[in-house]
């Protein structure tokens, strides 16, 4: 989204940009620790087995 430029020229800026970004928001699974019931999951009694992570990403990407 970038801030309108009114709002950005009074703290002496020339263009600012938020961003979020997010992957794995609606995981469902009835077993949350485990990975059980995630559809992505082959062999849920594998050693190996890493869960798929929620994760969000935010930045400003600001010029003066």
């Amino acid at each position: 989204y970038s801030l309108p430029e009114k709002l950005i020229a009074e703290v002496g800026l020339t263009r600012a940009r938020v961003y979020v970004n997010g992957n794995n928001l609606f995981t469902f699974s009835k077993f949350k620790d485990f990975g059980l019931g995630d559809p992505e999951v082959f062999n849920a009694l594998n050693l190996y087995y890493q869960p798929a992570f929620r994760t969000i990403t935010a930045g400003l990407n600001i010029s003066f």
